[in-house]
């Protein structure tokens, strides 16, 4: 990302999981005090999961649960790609 003529560095974790055919990638969302998806100071992480499956309903609530319990993990929620203003910045 570059922003005021300086170039910032986010880590990007990704697994394929080729059984079921689903693509996760974890992105950090704060490097030197700048955001990758500004619009969510608020996240550490942002964890996109890509499927050909339309309906991923029932999979992003059982996640969601699964994450809730965790005591590491403050906040899990939901967010439409749709909805992510600054997505251009998101390799997807």
């Amino acid at each position: 990302l570059e922003k005021r003529k300086m170039l910032y560095y986010f880590n990007i974790y990704s697994f394929v999981d080729t059984d079921v055919n689903v693509s996760y990638l974890l992105y950090e969302n704060e490097s030197k005090g700048e955001y990758l998806v500004p619009e969510f100071k608020n996240l550490d992480y942002l964890w996109l999961i890509r499927s050909e499956e339309n309906d991923m309903a029932e999979t992003k609530e059982k996640l969601l649960e699964k994450l809730r319990k965790l005591d590491i993990i403050q906040m899990a929620t939901y967010i439409q790609i749709e909805n992510i203003k600054s997505r251009e910045n998101l390799i997807i």
